[in-house]
Formats: structure tokens, C-alpha cells, sequence
């Protein structure tokens, strides 16, 4: 039995398990409602194309072209608000003649910053004719995140998720002092989360086909610009703790500031969507996000504090990071389903939609981390502590590799050969030892 599989198994549980937690939800602002219709005749022109989302689009990033049968846009300048209707957006029109028309839209939630698209027609005087190489006369299509976007998401929560470990595992298992080499995991946590942010940026200005100075003036580029200003805050804050160790309060600054970091993450995603609960939904998510940082972002800070301290310490900084645990799990199932029951809307769409697929597969790993917990809060703790059973035998090995040994175990000096006198002494050489050395450190 070997000390290194289980937090193994752990660590690729807990990484398989935020992978699944990176996507947003399947939503998006798709069009519920247009006027004019389409394939609608009209005997009399309209002053204004009017389409309505279900959810509130960008203005600054969404477009509409009105097209004649020559593909010239006769629409008289840009989307604008419609008075009292959040959801919708209208472009005005001038004289329209006789003839066949296609409305052309593309637009970017306000929510998540996801883009849809899709075009239909309508016609004045006669009836619509559906554009060459269509056979409908609506069609609407829905752009999936580009795969830079969805990785540099997984890499911010990574990151944040890190530095929320470190605090929390810092302040409750290990007595104000981060274990190992902390300068090492802080700095990656920061250069992936912010690695991840610069993919953000990029996807959304791919995904919506505008400069960057316009991104960053649209709610979107707020949204980003609010996960920048609290990142560069915990990068600060890093700073203070890696200059001033095993003091509370910078600790303290580096959970605080990345959980303000995942509060603009949240506000990024559908919790923060309108609604009459989104109080409620924005700070489930956001206890979603503290929980999970907090419990799998602590994780690789255990493993670091177990190397290299004795069978006591390890018994002593296990307990303690269970309980933490055990109380971060609670609070990761409640929030998770509530937030699953609010996403979904049914749980016959677990199977019906890519989403509730996602999902499952989140839930089966979730459900494979709490039997580990569980085993290891029931079964490996109370063991480790009492120094019984099969833990107590994995003892370190009697000589280790890499080398840590103590001075006692040099290597034997070398046999004279036949009819020379042996070369030994030398200066470095000593004899073998009479009993088999053992390591000042555990190798693992």
C-alpha cells in the first residue's frame, strides 16, 4: 500500500471535476419574438424592425441589417432600446417599397456574453420569397463559445480556485503558514487565472467581430474589466503574504480578494441574469464558487503540508483539513442543486439537453469525490491519528531516493584489487556503516 495513490486518485478526481464545472450553462439569448414577423406580408411598410430575446442583448455588440434583393441595408442607423422592454431591441427603417425584405441579426447576451444569430424575411406588397440557397424563410443559429473562451474561463476559476484554497487551508489547517513552497503555487495561480482572463478577452472580441476598445465599453468588456481589477488586487495581496508569511491578514487579503474575483465571475454568468430572484441565484452561485475553491482548491495545499512532516503532523493537519471539508462539501451540494434545479427548469431535461448531460457527468464525479472523502474522513484519519491498522505501516522507506539521507549513509569505499595495496583511506571515504541508515526525510 502506497501513500501516493490515494491523494493521486484525489487530485485527478477534484481536476476532472472542475473541468466539468468550467462550461456555462446551455442558454442563450435566442429570438422569441419579431415585428414584422417572419414570412410575413405587410401591405403597408414598417417604420422599425423590433426583436425581442430571451435575454437582454448588448447593444454596443449586436447588430441588425434590414436587405433588399440586391444585399444593400436599409436600416437607418444602429440597434437602440425599446422604452419598458429590456429584452428587445429595434432598428428604424426608412420608405420601404414593394418587395421582399431579410432581417439579419446577431447579438450578444448581456448575460454571459454568448452571441446568436440568424436572419428571416418578410415582404411589403407581395408575398416573401425565401432568399437563394434557403429553404426557410427564418432561420436563427446559436455560436457555442469558441474553445479559446471556454479554456481561458476554466483557467480564471483554476486560478482563483488556488488562491481560495490557500487561504482557507492556510488560515484553518496550517497555522497561518502556507506549506512547501508556497511562492511556486501562488505565482501559477496567478499566471493561470490571468492567462485565462487575456483568453476571455480575446474570445469575446472574436465572438462578436468588434474592436477591443468597443468590447471593453459594452457590458461585456465591464464584466471582464471588473475580473481584471480584482485579479491584479489578489496578485497584490500574494505580494504582501509571500513578503510577510505566517501572518493572518495577508492571508486573509488573498481570500478575499480572489472570492471577489469569483463574485465578478458569477456576475458573469446566468445567476446574475434578471429575474425576481437573482439576489438569491447571484449568492448561491458565488457560495457555489467559494465552496469548491475553498475544498478542491485546497487540496493540492494539503498535499504540499503532508510532505515532509512527521506521522503526528500529518495526522494533525488531515483532521483539521477534514473537517474543513466536510463542512465545504455541504455547502457545495445545497448550492449545486439549487442552482441545478434553477438551470435546468426540469429534471427531465438531464438526459434532453447538452447541459443536463454536462451535468450528470459533474454529479457522477462529485458523487466519486464524496466517497473518497468519506473513506478518508471515516476510515484513513482516525487511523493516521492512532497510528493502527494499515496506515501505521507506511512507514519511510529505510534508505530513500532522491538522496536525503543523513550523513551516516556514504557509499562503502572500493576494494583493493589483487596484489595492490587498497586505496583507502582517502579523504571523503569511510567505512560502511554496521547498520542500515536511515533518512533524516520521508522522500514522499
Amino acid at each position: 500500500m502506497r501513500l501516493r495513490r490515494p491523494p493521486a486518485a484525489v487530485a485527478l478526481l477534484a481536476g476532472l471535476w472542475l473541468l466539468a464545472t468550467g462550461p456555462a450553462a446551455g442558454a442563450h439569448g435566442v429570438l422569441r419574438a419579431s415585428d414584422p414577423p417572419g414570412g410575413a406580408s405587410l401591405a403597408a411598410p414598417p417604420h422599425a424592425v423590433t426583436l425581442s430575446f430571451s435575454e437582454a442583448p448588448d447593444l454596443g455588440l449586436s447588430s441588425v441589417h434590414v436587405l433588399d434583393t440586391a444585399g444593400r441595408a436599409l436600416e437607418r442607423g444602429r440597434p437602440e432600446p425599446v422604452p419598458g422592454r429590456s429584452l428587445a431591441l429595434r432598428v428604424p427603417l426608412g420608405g420601404l417599397p414593394a418587395g421582399t425584405y431579410t432581417v439579419s441579426w446577431k447579438v450578444v447576451s448581456r448575460v454571459d456574453g454568448h452571441t446568436t444569430g440568424g436572419a428571416y424575411v418578410f415582404g411589403v406588397g407581395v408575398p416573401p420569397v425565401a432568399p437563394p440557397g434557403a429553404r426557410q424563410v427564418m432561420t436563427t443559429r446559436a455560436d457555442a463559445p469558441s474553445p479559446v473562451a471556454v479554456a481561458g474561463r476554466w483557467s480564471f476559476y483554476w486560478g482563483l480556485a488556488l488562491l481560495v484554497g490557500a487561504a482557507a487551508s492556510g488560515l484553518a489547517v496550517f497555522d497561518r503558514r502556507l506549506p512547501g513552497r508556497p511562492a511556486l503555487l501562488l505565482t501559477g495561480a496567478v499566471v493561470v487565472a490571468a492567462g485565462g482572463l487575456a483568453a476571455m478577452v480575446a474570445g469575446a472580441r472574436s465572438g462578436a467581430g468588434v474592436p477591443l476598445g468597443t468590447l471593453l465599453g459594452s457590458r461585456v468588456g465591464h464584466l471582464l474589466a471588473w475580473q481584471a481589477g480584482a485579479l491584479a488586487t489578489a496578485a497584490l495581496a500574494v505580494v504582501a503574504l509571500l513578503r510577510r508569511p505566517g501572518r493572518a491578514w495577508p492571508l486573509a487579503a488573498v481570500g478575499v480578494t480572489a472570492a471577489g474575483g469569483l463574485l465578478a465571475h458569477a456576475l458573469a454568468g446566468h445567476a446574475a441574469a434578471p429575474s425576481s430572484l437573482r439576489g438569491v441565484n447571484l449568492a448561491t452561485q458565488w457560495a457555489h464558487l467559494l465552496a469548491v475553491g475553498a475544498w478542491v482548491g485546497g487540496l493540492p495545499w494539503l498535499l504540499a503540508g503532508l510532505r515532509g512532516r512527521d506521522r503526528a503532523g500529518q495526522a494533525a493537519a488531515a483532521v483539521r483539513f477534514s473537517r474543513l471539508a466536510t463542512a465545504c462539501l455541504a455547502a457545495v451540494a445545497v448550492t449545486g442543486f439549487v442552482r441545478a434545479a434553477e438551470e435546468l427548469g426540469g429534471w427531465a431535461r438531464l438526459l434532453d439537453t447538452a447541459f443536463g448531460r454536462v451535468l450528470d457527468v459533474k454529479l457522477a464525479l462529485f458523487g466519486a469525490l464524496v466517497l473518497v472523502g468519506a473513506l478518508n474522513h471515516w476510515l484513513v484519519v482516525p487511523a493516521l491519528a492512532a497510528g493502527s491498522g494499515p496506515v501505521a505501516r507506511l512507514r519511510p522507506p529505510v534508505c530513500c531516493w532522491p538522496p536525503r539521507c543523513s550523513a551516516s549513509s556514504r557509499p562503502a569505499p572500493p576494494r583493493a584489487r589483487p596484489g595492490r595495496s587498497p586505496p583507502w583511506p582517502r579523504r571523503g571515504w569511510r567505512a560502511a556503516p554496521t547498520t542500515p541508515p536511515r533518512c533524516a526525510r520521508p522522500w514522499w
